[in-house]
């Protein structure tokens, strides 16, 4: 998979609208709703004389369109496409614009794979469009913006997912948190290993072993 898009994709189909985005930092995240059940099959023909960096399709596909090295043209602002990742989402048509439960799951993965990818600890989110757009972002934060914040013709990304925002701010963070707290240290660190129980049977073992694991942790048995 090329370098410049997610390893998470699981499709390229790129369109010719972009422009290379140079110097310019990535601040910010523009989540778009695609107002209908988009699939992949229609990218080049819905995104023409536009683009995205991702499409998250019907199927929760998450498939490249404009690598992250370019600019997409998707906000109706060139301050903002030229400091963000924007990922179009498939929702339902209308207001509110739901999207689809492995749809919003997808995004969370998404983001969590670009933040760690470009060294962000935290995703933020500020409501009043003047606050956010006048807040001076770290290098290690991603502000979320909003479509509707540059046009005033279009609700884009839609009630739901403006309303969803501060649980999908909370889960991001925490799985970039747990993935930067069990980083692995370089080889030549000092290891200091933490043995959590003794069993004399061998499903106990298991058991905890599965729970360690599930909660992120690396776990192994070793008898004796």
């Amino acid at each position: 998979m090329n370098n410049l898009y997610s390893p998470l994709c699981t499709d390229i189909i790129e369109v010719p609208f972009f422009n290379e985005r140079g110097n310019n930092p990535i601040n910010f995240l523009t989540v778009h709703c695609t107002d209908g059940l988009m699939n992949k099959g229609a990218t080049k023909a819905v995104f023409n004389g536009y683009s995205c960096n991702y499409l998250i399709d019907a199927n929760a596909e998450i498939v490249g369109v404009v690598n992250e090295a370019r600019r997409s043209w998707c906000s109706s602002s060139r301050f903002n496409d030229f400091s963000a990742i924007t990922i179009e989402v498939a929702s339902d048509r209308g207001e509110p614009c739901k999207f689809p439960d492995k749809c919003f799951q997808q995004l969370v993965e998404l983001t969590v794979d670009i933040m760690k990818r470009h060294g962000k600890k935290s995703l933020l989110y500020i409501p009043e469009k003047d606050k956010a757009l006048s807040y001076n972002v770290k290098s290690d934060e991603l502000l979320i913006t909003f479509h509707k914040w540059f046009a005033a013709d279009r609700s884009c990304p839609g009630g739901w997912f403006i309303s969803k925002c501060p649980e999908f701010i909370e889960t991001v963070n925490k799985k970039v948190s747990l993935s930067l707290s069990t980083k692995q240290p370089n080889s030549n660190a000092t290891l200091y290993r933490v043995q959590v129980g003794a069993f004399a049977e061998k499903t106990n073992a298991e058991k905890l072993q599965a729970e360690l694991k599930a909660k992120g942790y690396d776990a192994i048995i070793k008898e004796g």
